[in-house]
């Protein structure tokens, strides 16, 4: 599920009301969106666009979660890169995967 999916998931879904009652709420979200933009063979603009998406749902989501529940501990689980360091892309993933985990 990519992050904006989980946006429209959350406002149909009872998920809502079981965070209202948490007190930690883990989040791993993120790993689709590069995922698809990757799939299209995006462009590095594409890559940074993904990425401002990417932070404006997570804030989103933070800000629904927070509203809900301001006393649930919140985590979110960032990302390593799993690729060879000799593959053509690792130091690329790098990059991207760094620059989500700073957001996180």
């Amino acid at each position: 599920m990519s992050s904006s999916e989980l946006l429209q998931y959350i406002e149909k879904t009872p998920v809502r009301e079981q965070w209202q009652k948490a007190t930690n709420i883990t989040i791993t979200i993120g790993g689709i969106d590069l995922i698809e933009t990757y799939k299209r063979k995006g462009s590095m603009a594409d890559y940074f666009t993904t990425i401002y998406k990417l932070k404006r749902n997570v804030n989103q989501l933070l800000q629904r979660i927070t509203f809900d529940n301001p006393n649930a501990e919140v985590m979110i689980m960032g990302f390593y890169n799993p690729g060879h360091p000799d593959d053509a892309l690792y130091s690329f993933a790098n990059m991207l995967l760094q620059k989500v985990n700073k957001i996180y």
